[in-house]
C-alpha cells in the first residue's frame, strides 16, 4: 500500500512539475507575439501535450526528468531573440517560484502524505530547473545560448545526437541523477 501511495505521489508531482514548467511558456509566447500574429497564436489549453511519458517515468524512478517542450514559432515574436529568451526563462522562473513557495511549508502539515508531496514537488522543481540548464537541444539552455550566440547554438544542434547519447548514458549510469541529488542535498535540502 505504501509503495502504491508513493508511486501516486511521484506521478502527481512529475505531472505537476511538467505543467508548471511549460504552461507559463505558452502564456509568455502569446504575450511576446507581434500584434499582427495575435489572432493566429493562442495559449495552448491541451496540457497533456507537455507530458512526456519517458520523462515522467525517469522522474518517478530517478528523481529527475524532462517534459515535452512547448512548440512555438519565434519568427512571429516582436523581437525574435528577446522573445525566445523570455519563453525559455519563463519555465525556469515558474519552477523556482513554486519551489520557493513550497519550502516554508515543509513539515507544516500533520499529514505525512502532504509533507511527502511537498518535498517531492520541491525536489522535482529543482531537478527540472537543473536539467533545463544543461546545454542540450531542445532544453531551455540551448534556446538561451541561441539568443546570445547563434554559432554556439548551431554547434550544439550539429552535435545533438552525440550530446543526447552522452546524456542518456550518464542518466542510465546514474551519474546525472546523483549529481542533481548532490546539488539538491547541499543547497535546497539545507533550507528544509
Amino acid at each position: 500500500m505504501i509503495v502504491f501511495q508513493n508511486l501516486v505521489i511521484l506521478l502527481i508531482c512529475g505531472i505537476a512539475v511538467m505543467l508548471i514548467h511549460e504552461i507559463p511558456k505558452s502564456v509568455v509566447a502569446y504575450l511576446v507575439t507581434h500584434p499582427l500574429y495575435k489572432n493566429t497564436t493562442t495559449i495552448n489549453k491541451n496540457m497533456l501535450e507537455y507530458i512526456d511519458p519517458v520523462g515522467l517515468i525517469i522522474f518517478m524512478f530517478y528523481g529527475m526528468g524532462w517534459q515535452k517542450p512547448y512548440e512555438y514559432n519565434p519568427t512571429k515574436f516582436r523581437d525574435k531573440k528577446k522573445g525566445m529568451f523570455a519563453v525559455a526563462i519563463a519555465g525556469i522562473i515558474s519552477n523556482l517560484l513554486v519551489m520557493s513557495a513550497l519550502i516554508p511549508l515543509v513539515g507544516f502539515f500533520q499529514s505525512p502524505i502532504i509533507n511527502s508531496l511537498i518535498v517531492y514537488m520541491i525536489r522535482f522543481n529543482f531537478s527540472i530547473v537543473v536539467v533545463n540548464l544543461l546545454p542540450i537541444p531542445p532544453l531551455d539552455m540551448s534556446k538561451i545560448i541561441y539568443c546570445y550566440s547563434t554559432n554556439a547554438y548551431f554547434k550544439l544542434v550539429q552535435n545533438q545526437r552525440i550530446i543526447h547519447t552522452i546524456f542518456l548514458l550518464l542518466l542510465i549510469l546514474n551519474i546525472v541523477p546523483a549529481a542533481v541529488n548532490s546539488i539538491f542535498l547541499t543547497t535546497i535540502f539545507r533550507l528544509l
